[in-house]
């Protein structure tokens, strides 16, 4: 059961390059030397087609996670995945340790 909201932009400009956005289940993978795997977000990142997909029933203190992890990905797609996961860990540490929340749902409204 949701208890926050967050609004769900189709698009977003990472240093000058438009990022269509997609609020739906992530897989990497899938190629000839690799399994398709579930993911909690992707980034896309070529000459023709860039593209952030994300899961949309993630926990709030994951989908922050994932949408910093996201957008390092598409403002530098050269960083090393690790890299990336180590900035996304702490600038969303951080944002959450400051006290950064989504709006709650009202009771009223919450799907059972």
């Amino acid at each position: 059961m949701k208890l926050f909201t967050c609004k769900r932009p189709p698009w977003h400009l990472f240093r000058g390059d438009k990022f269509r956005v997609l609020w739906k289940r992530a897989f990497t993978g899938g190629g000839k030397k690799s399994p398709r795997i579930e993911a909690d977000g992707t980034t896309a990142n070529c000459k023709v087609v860039k593209v952030i997909t994300i899961d949309p029933n993630l926990s709030e203190r994951r989908l922050l996670k994932v949408l910093v992890d996201e957008g390092i990905h598409a403002c530098n797609f050269d960083l090393d995945n690790e890299v990336v996961d180590q900035y996304s860990d702490a600038i969303s540490s951080f944002i959450w340790k400051v006290g950064y929340r989504l709006p709650r749902i009202p009771e009223d409204d919450q799907e059972e």
